[in-house]
C-alpha cells in the first residue's frame, strides 16, 4: 500500500527491504540504491582526502606519515576486482602531481597485495627509472625477476640496466639466470649473443689501438689469433 507521501510499504506495514518514491514528476525512485550511490561518492571523496593527506605529509618531508597513511587507507571501499586498475591510476595519478613517494607507497602496498602480478612490477620499475637512483631501480628490479621469473621483459629490463651501468658482468648473470627460468625465450637468447658481441669487439678495438701504441709482436699475434 502506499504512504501518504508516496512512498511503498509492505502490507503488513512495515517498509519494504528497496522503498521507493514517486518524484515530482511522477518517476520511481529506488532511494536504496540512491543512498548507495552517495556513499560509494562519500568513500571516494574520503579516499581523496587521505591521498590529498598524504601527499601534503610528503610535501613537507614527512615520508614515513605519508606511506603509513596510504597503508591505512589504500584499500578503502574498493572492491577487489577493482583494486589493480584503482592503484595503478591512483600511482599515476600520484606521479602526474609530482608525489613520488605517494606514488611508491601505493605501488609497494599493492605489490605486497599482488606480488605476481608482472605489469606492477614494471609500473614500480618506470617509477625508479624516472625519479630514483640507480641503485634502487637495480634494487626493485632484482626483486621483480624474483617474483616473476617468467616475465622476459623484466629480465630484460635488468640486464640492460646493469649493462647501462657498466657492469657487464652482472648483466651476463642476469642473462644467464634469465635462461634458466626461460630456456625457450628467443630475445633472452638474443640478448645474451648480443653482450658477447660488443664484449668481442671491443676486445678487437683495443687490440687494434694497442697494436698502433705498441705494435710489438705479441700484441700481432694476440690480435691476428683474436680475428682469425
Amino acid at each position: 500500500m502506499s504512504n501518504i507521501d508516496g512512498s511503498t510499504r509492505s502490507e503488513n506495514g512495515e517498509n519494504a527491504g528497496v522503498i521507493k518514491a514517486s518524484g515530482v514528476s511522477g518517476t520511481v525512485v529506488d532511494l536504496e540504491a540512491e543512498t548507495e550511490s552517495m556513499s560509494a561518492g562519500v568513500c571516494q571523496a574520503t579516499r581523496m582526502i587521505y591521498h590529498g593527506a598524504a601527499e601534503k605529509c610528503e610535501e613537507d618531508g614527512s615520508l614515513r606519515t605519508c606511506e603509513a597513511i596510504v597503508k591505512a587507507t589504500v584499500s578503502m571501499e574498493i572492491e577487489e576486482e577493482d583494486q589493480l586498475d584503482t592503484w595503478m591510476g591512483d600511482a599515476e595519478s600520484a606521479e602526474g602531481r609530482g608525489k613520488v613517494g605517494t606514488a611508491r607507497a601505493i605501488l609497494a602496498y599493492a605489490l605486497k597485495v599482488f606480488p605476481d602480478r608482472k605489469f606492477l612490477w614494471w609500473g614500480a620499475a618506470k617509477l625508479e627509472k624516472a625519479h630514483g637512483t640507480r641503485d634502487s631501480l637495480n634494487a626493485m628490479l632484482e626483486r621483480a625477476v624474483q617474483h616473476c621469473p617468467q616475465a622476459e621483459d623484466l629480465w630484460l629490463m635488468c640486464a640492460k640496466e646493469k649493462w647501462i651501468g657498466g657492469d657487464v658482468p652482472a648483466a651476463r648473470d642476469v642473462l644467464a639466470k634469465a635462461s634458466d627460468a626461460n630456456p625457450e625465450s628467443e630475445q633472452i637468447w638474443l640478448a645474451t649473443v648480443k653482450i658477447g658481441s660488443r664484449e668481442y669487439q671491443a676486445a678487437c678495438n683495443l687490440l687494434i689501438r694497442a697494436r698502433t701504441v705498441a705494435d710489438t709482436e705479441r700484441v700481432g699475434e694476440t690480435l691476428d689469433a683474436s680475428v682469425s
